[in-house]
């Protein structure tokens, strides 16, 4: 829409023909003074006369604000007092250059390309708008992979830990056969089995709702959600980065650039209503090339071509409200406002990236760091199961030594795939706030540029 709304703007200059036809007749009394002043038909009381004109021409805009025409007219009349005097038809044929030039009000390219220049605008603001779109559907739908991910390895794990758990229970009854633990221990076995079938349960309801979403955003039926299938391809940040400080980042933010767009817009609109205010004064210049027929209407055109005959003027318009212009001093006031308005929110926009900027590289730094200690607790207890595992095959352990270790692995793994989705959560955020995140995944979308 704005592409084709600015595509209309720039045909500012695009000439323009025109043309006029006019058929009259007239019939009407003679005064005295005609009748003194032609003797062939002083007994002629009445005038009859039919008459044609017709006008074609091209007019021209100009990037001053003012306008040029070249026309060629021509209007052919007969009377009944003309034939008293012998002439059939008269023809009276002219070559018309026109030139109306603003002074004042209306003058300059600025003033005159003001539609042109905010249409402009508006086709940079529509495609950082496409830009921020893109950004957010990206954003939003990797976000919601990495949770989706998550989930579904959270409940993989999950069911592994359920498992677990009816192996404890499995265990505590043939110790308790054994005499080796009282009756109520089994119990205790069955209750924690029944917290982690919870769990599971719950895990299964998160994942599916995360997939739910991820198939609504790739526009596939939920019918399909047992096909879908997650293979988390991390990508890596380059050390050589596009972006390099935060203010280099600040100027491919979207909603900044907007906003600065829209004080362009505003200062452009404020110029124009500035100029309103001014008095019109018009420079008016013309000049003909005249030619009349003879008694038979022919030699019109080649005696106007000639310019033998030229007719000319010069002149000025002047125009003024009688209030003073109100209209144009309060359209130029409340552009003004306008202008102010856009120039504070842009600085606020500014302020608030930046400051968003500084929490978004420090929570990516903080969940990195959680990862490390998350993965190290992961590789100790991966360690630790082993060497129960060792124990219970050597007999210097019993198996609910091994269960507790595999149980305590399983929930650092849950840990780490939590965190883990986390971190990627994170890292797509500051890649959003430093604008790497849409080359970073192959999507490739030019800077807009400003006119």
């Amino acid at each position: 829409v704005a592409k084709s709304l600015a595509e209309a703007e720039a045909a500012l200059y695009e000439p323009v023909l025109f043309a006029s036809t006019k058929v009259s007749s007239t019939e009407r009394q003679r005064t005295s003074e005609e009748k003194t002043v032609n003797f062939t038909a002083v007994n002629e009381n009445a005038l009859y006369e039919d008459g044609k004109t017709a006008e074609l021409g091209v007019r021209q805009r100009l990037p001053t604000g003012g306008e040029l025409a070249v026309s060629a007219r021509s209007a052919r009349r007969n009377s009944n007092i003309l034939l008293k005097a012998g002439v059939e038809l008269e023809v009276n044929s002219g070559l018309v250059l026109t030139l109306k030039q603003p002074l004042m009000r209306g003058r300059g390219v600025g003033i005159t390309e003001t539609d042109r220049r905010v249409s402009e605008l508006e086709l940079v603001i529509a495609q950082w708008q496409f830009r921020q779109q893109l950004q957010k559907a990206v954003t939003e739908g990797l976000a919601v992979f990495w949770q989706a991910h998550a989930a579904s390895e959270s409940v993989r794990l999950r069911q592994q830990l359920l498992a677990n758990a009816d192996r404890f229970v499995v265990d505590a009854q043939e110790r308790i056969e054994a005499g080796r633990l009282p009756p109520r221990a089994v119990n205790e076995a069955q209750r924690m089995r029944l917290i982690r079938h919870s769990e599971a349960l719950r895990a299964k309801q998160s994942r599916d709702d995360l997939m739910g979403k991820l198939l609504t955003s790739v526009d596939l039926p939920y019918d399909r959600l047992p096909d879908l299938s997650l293979r988390a391809v991390p990508v890596a940040q380059s050390n050589d980065r596009e972006i390099a400080t935060p203010q280099m980042a600040l100027d491919q933010w979207a909603p900044y650039r907007i906003a600065g767009l829209r004080q362009a817009q505003g200062q452009v609109r404020f110029n124009f209503a500035a100029n309103q205010q001014r008095p019109a004064v018009d420079l008016v210049m013309s000049h003909t090339q005249a030619g009349l027929s003879d008694p038979h209407g022919n030699w019109a055109w080649s005696t106007a071509r000639s310019g033998v005959y030229p007719e000319w003027y010069v002149g000025l318009n002047f125009e003024l409200g009688a209030g003073g212009n109100a209209k144009a001093r309060s359209q130029a006031e409340a552009q003004q406002w306008r202008v102010i308005q856009a120039e504070t929110e842009r600085t606020a926009i500014q302020q608030a990236f930046l400051n968003d900027y500084y929490v978004k590289r420090d929570a990516l730094r903080t969940v990195e760091q959680e990862l490390r200690l998350v993965e190290d607790d992961l590789l100790l207890r991966e360690n630790f199961l082993s060497q129960e595992r060792l124990r219970v095959a050597v007999g210097g352990a019993t198996l609910v030594n091994q269960l507790q270790a595999e149980q305590d692995w399983l929930d650092a793994q849950i840990r780490q795939v939590e965190v883990f989705g986390r971190r990627e959560v994170a890292r797509l955020t500051f890649m959003l706030a430093e604008g790497t995140l849409l080359l970073s995944h192959g999507v490739e979308t030019p800077l807009p540029i400003e006119p």
